[in-house]
Formats: C-alpha cells, structure tokens, sequence
C-alpha cells in the first residue's frame, strides 16, 4: 500500500488536530471508504460536509456513511444554506450545478429518512416538500434520485404527493419512450442505451408502486405495459 500526500496530509491534521477544531469531509470527495481514509465509520453528515468526531457509527448500506445529525442537518437546509433563487425558470443553470442537484437531493432524502426512523413523519414531509420546491422536477430533471424522494413520500405516509411525483415521472417516461418508438431500426439500436434506461426508470417506478401502494398496482402496471409494448423484450 502506498500513502499519498494527501494520506499523509490528513493523518497529520488528525494527530495534531486535539479536536480542538471541528474536521469536516465534503460529501462530494468521493464514494468508496478509500476515499475517506476509511474514517467513514466516525462520520457525522451535518449537511453538505461529514463531521469527523471521535464516536463510532455503524454505517449505512451502499456510500451513505455516517449517523444523520437530524438537528443540526435540519436546521443548516432548511434554514441556514441559500439557494440562489434555483429554483426559478428565469435563472441558468450549467451541468455543473445541475449535477450538483443530485447531492442535494440525496441529501434531504437522508434527513427525511432520518426523520421517519424517528417516528417525526411531519418533519420528513416539511423536508421532502422543500427540496422539491427548490429542485422542481420541471427544472432538475426526472433521474435517478428522485426515486429516494418518492420512497420517502410512501414511508412517511405522504401517499398523494408519492403518486403525484411517481405519475410525473411516468409521464415523462412516456413522452420520452413515445419518442423514441418512432425510429427505424437502426437509429433504435444507437438510442439503445437511452430508452433502455428509460424502461428501467420504469420498471423501479413500478416496484416502487408495487411495495408502497397497492390500490395502484393494476393501473401503473398497465400503463407500464403499454409504454414497453414497443420496444418487445428490451432490444428494440
């Protein structure tokens, strides 16, 4: 194994640090424990940034380290963080800041999840219904991490606003997969990887619908039928 500068760097800041000042990773540094300096188990997420603090925590699944700081967390995105106005038709966003959306949501997803855990389903509600007033899927895009944000609609019994967001998303898919229906052949097979990932945007919607609500179940997967019917068994 060999240490880097940067290895080096931050084992200096910790033995030197005495915890006199507070040590924060951003949560944009990377997504593997490597990156961290497999310090992601004494992580306290407080926002945009981990607090190292001297307490273990067992953390989450995939690269969602650390305890959520409900708090702290709550008090730096609801109150304390500005947003620039985002949210606003009339204001550009490049691809950098709209990828750095997808921080954001994840984020909030994680207090709201927090939250529930908790047994506060208000509060989860209040935090998912900002961050959707601050990234409106109309702006930020239907992806991947919207999904999060309607999982955390069901679980804190907001099931309205989680069909809402999920027959949104539909629509989108449908629009886009109703698009790409109209190729030849050819020009399918070189669009492959785009309405491919839309099917599968889909079918997660559908699974989603299928764990969370029920007395849905039969329309959405009907609707999902009709939107895959063109594309067979998914080569096109």
């Amino acid at each position: 194994n060999v240490m880097t500068k940067r290895d080096l760097m931050v084992v200096d800041l910790i033995a030197n640090n005495n915890w006199e000042r507070p040590i924060y990773f951003s949560i944009t540094v990377g997504n593997s424990p490597k990156a961290y300096f497999w310090l992601n188990d004494y992580f306290r997420l407080e926002g945009m940034a981990y607090r190292f603090v001297p307490v273990k925590y067992e953390s989450g699944t995939g690269i969602d380290y650390g305890k959520v700081d409900t708090e702290i967390m709550y008090e730096n995105l609801m109150s304390k963080f500005s947003y620039g106005n985002m949210e606003l038709p009339e204001v550009y966003l490049d691809e950098t800041n709209r990828r750095l959306s997808y921080n954001l949501r994840t984020i909030f997803g994680r207090l709201a999840n927090e939250f529930i855990v908790e047994g506060d389903n208000e509060k989860a509600v209040e935090v998912l219904d900002f961050a959707m007033e601050k990234m409106p899927a109309e702006k930020f895009g239907y992806n991947y991490f919207v999904f999060g944000i309607i999982d955390s609609y069901y679980k804190a019994g907001a099931t309205d606003k989680a069909r809402e967001l999920t027959n949104a998303f539909a629509d989108h898919l449908d629009a886009e997969l109703d698009y790409f229906s109209a190729f030849d052949r050819e020009d399918r097979k070189r669009a492959a990887n785009e309405w491919r990932t839309n099917l599968q945007f889909y079918q997660m919607l559908l699974q989603n619908v299928q764990v969370h609500d029920q007395d849905s179940v039969q329309e959405f997967y009907q609707r999902f039928q009709l939107a895959a019917q063109p594309f067979g068994n998914g080569r096109g």
